[in-house]
């Protein structure tokens, strides 16, 4: 991937989904990228660059997620991309896409495969939305 791929969803999700168990520096960077885009998000990502509290907000399910899980946030030295633990933090604007390529686009995988290959990655309520898809 170059520079021009970073706002398109399409190279990061193949890269995301590829069988390989590591990321690359462009597809973390990429996701990097479609994390900050997300204002709630941002905040966060924010708090941990300048070493400040990180602050709840119950009206958004997703900060709350990231505010109970704010101990295990890192972010990637070299891309800045959010981690939780060691798992790619996946933003609100690529999940629909992961799915798509996890479970349609490889033969409608089962929910307990779908999660067995997405373990590097995490996102409130994915086994929810895994089950679901």
């Amino acid at each position: 991937m170059d520079g021009a791929d970073l706002t398109d969803p399409g190279p990061v999700i193949y890269a995301i989904t590829s069988t390989r168990p590591d990321i690359d520096t462009a597809t973390r960077t990429s996701i990097a990228s479609a994390q900050y885009e997300d204002l709630a998000v941002r905040k966060i990502l924010d708090c941990l660059e300048y070493n400040t509290p990180i602050l709840d907000d119950p009206s958004d399910e997703e900060v709350a997620w990231l505010f109970r899980h704010r101990k295990q946030l890192t972010r990637c030295p070299i891309t800045s991309c959010l981690l939780v633990g060691q798992k790619i933090y996946v933003p609100r604007v690529l999940r629909r896409e992961v799915l798509t390529e996890f479970h349609d686009n490889r033969n409608h995988h089962g929910a307990k495969r779908m999660t067995e290959q997405t373990t590097n990655l995490t996102w409130p309520s994915k086994a929810t939305d895994i089950s679901n898809w």
